[in-house]
């Protein structure tokens, strides 16, 4: 779905406003996030001082409760990138449900949010029937209850959840437990972003489109349980700051260097001849702020995999962390279950390092 660009006269300084107008199509779907680098700046003047400011910042927030048990919750929301609400609710839920998969745990229940264009009230119904019945397919096969929610106008369908889990205290993996020497998984393809920029403007492929959708549909939940089964000691979820964007919340806080094969990355079809042509995802420029941490990046410029690192995904796969010894038979696993994007792309070689940084190869 299209969002096109308005701005009012003197919100903007011109440099500023010629950047956005290279994306005046604006991206729905995770391409619409706010870029992370304003997000981290808001958030550190909000908690300037606190108690939190001082905690790794993880896919989920954890609530101690008694008896060495806690509650977990995420909340994500997107906007509707496809015209069929059903379809796009299935894959909004799985999206959603990630961040709780991506700390190893099992969604309990969640709450939903809904954003519902306005129009006569017979068509408003059927479009909200749809994209409930898309949200709740995807919560039962995911064994989560849908307990309520909220609904109101907006001038873009949108549907957000709120995702409850229970866990031991100490059983949930953390984005920033790597070691060196950890092997990295990705569990799905790269390339959403750039794919669904180019749909916008009619300049994709449906064989593209069609694909892209069918693993936007795979829940990561499979491939939460067989990366613990292999012993990972973190993990996140790709989704839309990009691979690269990830990849260093995992890496930030603790000062850790990562390699990473630039060959190996598994790639949605069409997305390398997309990102080439120059198609990028309006969030991709705020997301290529971090290639400054990338130690070797002036070499590799030319290669359209570069650029890959900062699509944004929605509905990604999981990156995580697993013992060297363990990595082969995790991605047999993984492909074994139906994950054809599972890769391994990269080591963790430096833990403890004076500045997090990634080498490419």
């Amino acid at each position: 779905m299209e969002a096109e660009l308005d701005l009012e006269k003197g919100l903007i300084d011109a440099e500023a406003e010629a950047a956005l107008r290279r994306h005046a199509m604006r991206c729905a779907g995770c391409g619409a996030k706010v870029g992370g680098g304003m997000l981290g700046e808001v958030l550190d003047d909000l908690h300037e001082g606190a108690e939190s400011a001082r905690k790794p910042i993880e896919d989920a927030s954890i609530i101690p409760l008694e008896n060495g048990r806690s509650l977990l919750q995420s909340i994500d929301q997107i906007s509707a990138f496809i015209d069929d609400p059903w379809l796009f609710a299935r894959i909004a839920t799985n999206h959603c449900l990630s961040d709780i998969y991506a700390m190893g745990e099992t969604p309990h229940s969640a709450l939903a949010v809904v954003g519902l264009p306005l129009a006569g009230e017979r068509i408003m119904k059927h479009n909200l029937a749809d994209l409930m019945r898309g949200c709740k397919l995807e919560l039962d096969a995911n064994d989560c209850e849908l307990l309520g929610g909220h609904t109101a106008e907006n001038p873009q369908l949108q549907l957000g959840l709120t995702i409850n889990a229970f866990a031991d205290s100490s059983s949930s993996l953390a984005k920033h437990n790597l070691r060196a020497g950890d092997v990295l998984i990705i569990t799905k393809s790269l390339g959403t972003g750039t794919l669904f920029a180019a749909d916008m403007r009619s300049m994709s492929r449906h064989r593209w489109i069609e694909s892209a959708i069918d693993q936007m549909l795979l829940s990561n939940r499979v491939a939460s349980q067989i990366i613990r089964q292999h012993g990972a000691g973190a993990c996140t979820d790709v989704t839309g700051f990009g691979l690269a964007g990830h990849l260093f919340e995992m890496l930030d806080p603790l000062g850790v260097e990562a390699e990473l094969s630039l060959a190996a990355l598994p790639t949605l079809d069409g997305s390398l001849e997309l990102l080439s042509a120059g198609i990028q995802s309006s969030l991709h420029l705020s997301n290529r702020r971090v290639a400054k941490g990338i130690f070797n990046r002036d070499a590799f410029l030319s290669d359209p995999r570069f650029e890959l690192l900062f699509d944004p995904q929605t509905s990604g796969g999981l990156l995580a962390a697993v013992p060297e010894a363990n990595a082969q038979a995790c991605l047999a696993d993984l492909v074994r279950t139906g994950h054809s994007g599972a890769a391994i792309i990269g080591r963790v070689t430096n833990s403890g390092a004076a500045d997090s940084s990634v080498v490419l190869k």
